[in-house]
């Protein structure tokens, strides 16, 4: 017992002794400039930072020791030296190139000219990027740069999209194309994960400093970023459909997939289900599906006066010339057989060409049509076609409803119901 008491002592002081002891930094600035303030000495586990020297007309790399990088600092004395390379850029890729590049994972980070805060970060996405071209961190997951801004690479990808999932209202989980990305004009970093040869793409982080930090990440720590070898099996029951595209029966923990869907003439595509449970999500386990249909609805027509007397929480879609319309009315009709199955709100359709009075364009710098807060008719400010507004009972008084603007453009309604919702386009 003294024996154990006497090296746990020894341990005690050798942590305290050893955390708090200053190790030695020598720095060659190579030809550089050091900045106003540095220090020449550290502690492990301190917040200590390797200071940027500068130098005209060349790029800052990092520090180096026996021509190894030195990018987070251990125990011991250092001697370091800064090494440079003549002006550099990013290593561009087109936005339509997102889904093209070799790896099997890789990063994609979206940026525009002129932005500040991609200017802050800047040196850290180049600095990225040359390192994982050397052997010595060839393993690490490669980062590609799109430029949202300049008008050679002018994109159509660079959109807000004002869901309520998630923490941050921008999504691109699960996306297959780059014209499915949803990217905010802060700096978006997203990851990209090939599957059976169908790539998709998750939003990592947005906003300088967290793009930064996960960088730093991915070269530093000491995670296990390979894929697991673990896989799970997935068996499905088309309940007398046909798949819309080949199915996956297997994946791993770490995968990100569209499940397929079924198809049913006649009939609208519910979703997968096991032992009556819908299957949104996969987690890492076996698993056996069920498709269920519904018979599909027929459209949910209503006139001007009706906009704001249907029952509970709805939206409406102004369109004009319905009979033009059919593969777009008939999306809108298996959306509220879905909607039926799983307690969403329905989508009502009003016919412009029928009620031109109410067709009305608000000139607003947001979004050019609005009905927030719209509690008649009247009050409605609707743009030519396909403008989607939700109504929902007032707080003010039971029984009255209120209207607020959506989103206008019928790709977005579109996306808005998939992001929203999980409704199969």
């Amino acid at each position: 017992m003294k024996y154990l008491k006497v090296c746990l002592l020894i341990l005690i002081c050798f942590v305290l002794f050893g955390c708090s002891k200053k190790y030695n930094i020598t720095y060659d600035v190579n030809g550089g400039v050091m900045p106003d303030k540095y220090q020449e000495t550290f502690k492990v586990n301190s917040d200590y930072t390797l200071p940027i020297p500068t130098k005209e007309g060349y790029f800052f790399l990092g520090w180096t020791e026996s021509d190894l990088y030195i990018n987070k600092l251990e125990a011991k004395d250092y001697n370091l030296k800064a090494n440079w390379i003549k002006e550099i850029n990013y290593n561009y890729i087109e936005d339509k190139e997102i889904f093209m590049q070799t790896p099997n994972e890789y990063l994609v980070y979206f940026m525009k000219d002129g932005c500040s805060w991609c200017a802050k970060i800047k040196d850290d996405v180049l600095r990225y990027q040359y390192y994982t071209s050397l052997e010595q961190y060839k393993e690490n997951i490669k980062i590609f740069v799109v430029n949202l801004h300049t008008p050679e690479r002018k994109s159509s990808i660079i959109r807000l999209y004002k869901g309520e999932d998630g923490e941050d209202g921008f999504f691109v989980e699960k996306a297959k194309v780059w014209s499915d990305l949803y990217i905010p004009s802060t700096p978006a970093l997203i990851k990209i994960n090939t599957n059976d040869n169908v790539r998709s793409a998750q939003l990592l982080e947005r906003g300088a400093t967290k793009i930064k930090n996960r960088l730093a990440q991915f070269l530093l720590d000491d995670k296990d970023y390979k894929e697991e070898s673990i896989s799970y099996s997935i068996s499905y029951d088309l309940n007398g459909g046909a798949f819309n595209h080949d199915p996956i029966n297997s994946f791993y923990g770490w995968s990100v997939f569209d499940l397929p869907r079924g198809y049913l003439e006649g009939y609208s595509f519910i979703g997968w289900y096991e032992n009556d449970i819908l299957v949104d999500k996969l987690e890492p386990r076996d698993y056996h599906l069920k498709a269920r249909y519904e018979p599909t609805m027929e459209s949910l027509l209503i006139t001007k006066e009706d906009i704001f007397h249907m029952e509970g929480e709805y939206y409406v879609l102004f369109v004009k010339y319905l009979h033009n319309l059919k593969e777009f009315i008939a999306v809108i009709n298996h959306y509220n057989t879905y909607a039926k199955a799983r307690n969403l709100p329905y989508i009502y359709l009003i016919d412009l060409s029928t009620c031109n009075d109410i067709y009305r364009t608000y000139e607003d710098s947001d979004n050019g049509m609005f009905v927030d807060e719209a509690k008649e008719w009247d009050e409605l400010y609707i743009s030519e076609r396909y403008t989607l507004i939700s109504l929902s009972d007032s707080k003010e008084s039971s029984g009255t409803k209120q209207a607020q603007y959506i989103i206008h453009n019928k790709e977005k309604v579109f996306v808005y119901l998939k992001e929203k919702y999980g409704f199969f386009i």
